[in-house]
């Protein structure tokens, strides 16, 4: 896979509409790897990828003249950050509106650039119900051991001036075996251990949803604080083997999917050992007699 879009970024043009992501530990070479690329393509061609300004017209203006945009070393929430749905707009072919700084002229650019993202964490992405598309323009490498040879100093320009031809032709393969799948599937090969990789991570991305729905009911009589949602919540993920969205964004999320699924709206007035705790009524945990009025 990554050989295949190393080609897709000689090539200049994101034929697969995806966005490549290299996750896992620090000290694997993720950032080499990326580097390395941007060494074949030519640093001219490459721009840093700035989610929350990605909405912008003078941010997309700076992607003019640009093939490869990298988002490096980035956090948790970078694809859940407010302008983040506009990725799919990047590599989806979409043409988007931008205009330059100074000047006064608007313009459009097509949607086409190849698109990598590092980070040592999991990503979590804002979906918005939109989890069909984000599935088709997610893949994803994950590095599982830190590198533990010895450093080299600068290690993607020794390589481009010990292997350089090697690397350009190993992209140049890349490039024959991506256009050989797309003629015969129509996307990059993936296997279908990196296709359920990126059903996990929109999985642990809507997870709080996924909980809700599998394990509330609509109850007359029942209620249910937020505290004791979030830890069953946070239990079930930890059984699914997912990371829990965190607490403060749980909390903030809650509300409205409760309202969304239930429409349940939040009350301060749930009665649990004699005082008043914020929570939802009308709902109960699934097969729980203990919660069940009944």
């Amino acid at each position: 896979m990554l050989q295949q879009y190393a080609g897709q970024c000689l090539l200049g043009r994101n034929l697969t509409q995806r966005i490549l992501i290299l996750d896992g530990v620090g000290g694997a070479s993720k950032g080499a790897f990326v580097l390395t690329i941007i060494g074949i393509v030519g640093p001219q061609n490459a721009r840093e990828l700035r989610t929350r300004f990605r909405a912008d017209r003078f941010e997309i203006g700076r992607c003019l003249g640009k093939t490869l945009l990298i988002g490096s070393d980035v956090r948790a929430n970078f694809l859940s950050e407010e302008g983040s749905h506009r990725l799919k707009s990047l590599v989806g072919g979409d043409l988007l509106e931008a205009e330059l700084k100074n000047r006064n002229a608007q313009f459009r650019i097509e949607g086409v650039f190849n698109t990598v993202i590092t980070s040592n964490t999991r990503l979590r992405v804002r979906l918005q119900g939109d989890e069909t598309a984000w599935k088709r323009r997610l893949a994803i490498a994950h590095y599982e051991n830190p590198f533990n040879g010895p450093k080299i100093p600068d290690i993607d320009q020794f390589l481009l001036r010990t292997e350089g031809s090697g690397i350009l032709n190993w992209c140049l393969e890349g490039a024959r075996k991506l256009l050989k799948s797309i003629h015969q599937t129509g996307d990059i090969s993936l296997s279908t251990r990196q296709v359920e990789r990126v059903k996990t991570l929109l999985s642990e991305s809507d997870s709080l949803r996924i909980f809700l729905r599998e394990n509330l009911v609509g109850t007359p009589g029942a209620d249910l604080t937020g505290t004791e949602i979030l830890e069953r919540y946070t239990s079930y993920c930890i059984s699914a083997g997912w990371s829990p969205t965190p607490l403060r964004l749980a909390q903030s999320s809650l509300d409205d999917l409760m309202l969304e699924l239930f429409s349940a709206a939040k009350v301060h007035d749930i009665k649990r050992d004699g005082k008043n705790q914020r929570g939802f009524r009308y709902v109960r945990f699934r097969n729980d007699d203990e919660a069940d009025p009944n």
